[in-house]
């Protein structure tokens, strides 16, 4: 965010505010920032979020870390929501590489029965129930319809270029499992690079998702992604507003940020995030990063 001059006739407005030297001309330096921030809140022992890595998904698609974001406001304007699916996309095309270095999903985090076990299966005996239908099929089935779909496009249109998801499937090539996430209830709710379950899918109302980022390339390019991800949905300005508008920090806007745990099937931990070095790099200088750590 740009620096705000200071009203004079407000006073107590921005989170922090240089002071003058002595014999230092008032407008030299009357200036003050007001800054956003992303709250980063400890994984809470009792009922925090755990995923656990069997040893199945480490050859097919060994890296993931998630987070959970509170306090989301999708209805901001009348664009937040498509802007926010339209985000994703563009790091999908661009810091992910068109998938082929990190695929990012987003649920409702309501819909989400945790715990969760990152899992790789036979294709015929993956189940899941895609974005946007009702229907639960097999990844089999999904993949091969994807595969026909496309051909047909290609025919049509007399091009080999294909769009959309079906160009991710050559991810898909030659695996003899596929990757997914699962809930509690042993509910397929992810199959990356491919689609996200419908049972999990954000809506306008949804306050609070989790994200998953998934990659078979490093757990750097997955923290580097969520990074982004977080810094871009505040720079959008999806975090919740101060409350008090007459409060020094009105204005500002906070995203809410807790900690997923991951680990293998012991309980060992691969990874917790956001962690104490992550978010190090933001380069904004109008957002902050408080860890609210005991």
């Amino acid at each position: 965010k740009k620096e705000r001059a200071k009203n004079p006739d407000k006073k107590g407005k921005g989170k922090s505010k240089e002071k003058k030297k002595k014999g230092q001309k008032a407008d030299d330096d009357d200036v003050e920032f007001l800054t956003d921030s992303i709250d980063v809140l400890h994984f809470d022992d009792d009922d925090g979020l755990v995923v656990s890595i069997t040893p199945a998904v480490l050859s097919v698609r060994p890296y993931i870390v998630c987070c959970i974001v509170k306090n989301l406001d999708l209805q901001k304007t009348a664009n937040s929501f498509k802007q926010f699916i339209t985000l994703q996309t563009k790091l999908h095309d661009t810091l992910c590489n068109k998938r082929q270095a990190a695929t990012i999903a987003t649920h409702d985090l309501s819909s989400v029965k945790g715990p969760l076990k990152f899992d790789a299966q036979f294709p015929p005996l993956l189940m899941i129930v895609p974005l946007s239908k009702q229907k639960e099929v097999s990844g089999e089935t999904l993949v091969d319809d994807l595969m026909k779909e496309a051909e047909q496009i290609r025919r049509e249109k007399k091009r080999n270029a294909v769009s959309g998801i079906h160009k991710y499937l050559d991810l898909l090539k030659d695996k003899t499992q596929y990757p997914c996430l699962i809930d509690s209830a042993g509910t397929v709710i992810s199959f990356p690079p491919i689609t996200n379950s419908n049972n999990t899918k954000i809506s306008k109302e949804t306050s609070s998702i989790l994200i998953e980022v998934t990659s078979s390339t490093s757990l750097d390019v997955c923290k580097k992604v969520c990074d982004e991800l977080l810094v871009k949905m505040l720079e959008m300005g999806l975090g919740k507003d101060s409350a008090d508008e007459a409060s020094p920090s009105a204005g500002q806007k906070t995203l809410t940020v807790e900690q997923v745990k991951v680990t293998d099937e012991e309980g060992n931990l691969r990874v917790v995030y956001p962690s104490r070095t992550d978010l190090s790099a933001v380069s904004n200088p109008g957002i902050t990063v408080n860890r609210n750590y005991e």
